[in-house]
């Protein structure tokens, strides 16, 4: 009985998994993309032309303004190093939204290198294949998927001919909500409208549709990709005006995204975004953070705290939502 009772005390005092460490952002700007590029280097991109980073670790963390004179909401970031990071503003081009800034000296500065006033075009995210080339996405144009390319690091972008790409359907749209909705694995990019997914297994030189028959709608669909191989990756999503009942918020794929098996984890609400840590598997939404230790076919709740995006590297995730809510975890 006694060893019965100290054990209940030891599981109690020292949870079996990790616990968010809360940190202090010093903004109450909302964040919707995050990339930690290693264990101390972090770049956040969020509302009222804020950018974050940290070099420490998240210890301390500095407050960028990369363009006062606009009003811009950065939901795509990628951060190479301490020093060079790109962020991506979504919103409308007509209203002067899609612009795509860069830094080379940590964020004191930033560079315009690329702007579009074409009506329509709203910027939902970036990736990278390697240090050389990216892609951004956007909501598609004329039934057609908006894609832009950068083979120098980002310096310049070029809009990619997407006219013999798959046709996409009316209303078919991404979700800015993680910078998740286009991924990449090695060569291979993936990158998701509300329900369909588009694939490329060559760095973008042909592209297939692929059909997640995750439930869609204007509000609803997926907020989020994450690939850890060719064949093996998670989606999420879910309902943002609706986002704390039961409802589908997790598909896994096995085969690359060609079939997709759907569950309803809980905190029950909308996921957003996903990280892998030593076979551990994060998950983010505005309904809390779940985890799992056999890559999603069982789920257990950590806590229910708001977050929009988590990303991880080595044994650290960190996450980020509304009003600078910003967690660091280390899975052991």
């Amino acid at each position: 009985m006694k060893f019965n009772i100290l054990l209940l005390f030891v599981l109690i005092s020292h949870p079996i998994f990790a616990q968010w460490q809360m940190l202090e952002s010093g903004t109450s700007a909302s964040f919707r993309s995050m990339d930690v590029v290693n264990k101390k280097v972090v770049w956040a991109g969020g509302s009222n032309n804020t950018v974050l980073k940290t070099i420490n670790g998240g210890k301390t963390w500095q407050n960028y303004a990369v363009n006062p004179e606009l009003t811009l909401d950065f939901r795509g970031i990628k951060g190479f190093d301490k020093n060079i990071a790109i962020a991506v503003s979504a919103g409308l081009a007509e209203e002067g939204q899609a612009k795509i800034f860069k830094t080379t000296d940590g964020g004191l500065t930033w560079s315009l290198v690329f702007e579009t006033k074409l009506k329509g075009v709203f910027l939902d995210g970036i990736a990278f294949f390697d240090k050389m080339y990216g892609m951004v996405i956007g909501d598609p144009i004329d039934n057609q998927a908006y894609i832009l390319e950068t083979k120098d690091g980002g310096n310049t972008w070029q809009r990619v001919d997407t006219s013999l790409f798959p046709k996409t359907n009316e209303g078919e749209a991404s979700f800015a909500a993680s910078n998740s909705c286009l991924v990449t694995y090695q060569n291979e990019a993936w990158y998701a409208f509300q329900s369909r997914i588009l694939h490329t297994p060559d760095q973008g030189k042909t592209w297939e549709a692929l059909n997640s028959k995750f439930p869609p709608g204007t509000t609803s669909g997926i907020f989020g990709l994450h690939f850890w191989s060719k064949s093996d990756g998670v989606l999420l999503g879910g309902d943002y005006k609706d986002d704390k009942t039961k409802q589908v918020n997790f598909a896994k794929t096995m085969d690359g995204g060609k079939t997709w098996k759907s569950q309803e984890i809980t905190p029950q609400g909308l996921k957003e975004s996903a990280g892998l840590v030593k076979g551990k598997l994060i998950v983010v939404g505005t309904s809390g953070t779940s985890i799992s230790t056999d890559l999603g076919e069982s789920w257990k709740v950590i806590d229910k705290a708001s977050f929009h995006v988590v990303d991880c590297s080595g044994k650290y995730c960190y996450a980020i939502g509304a009003k600078g809510h910003l967690g660091k975890m280390r899975l052991k």
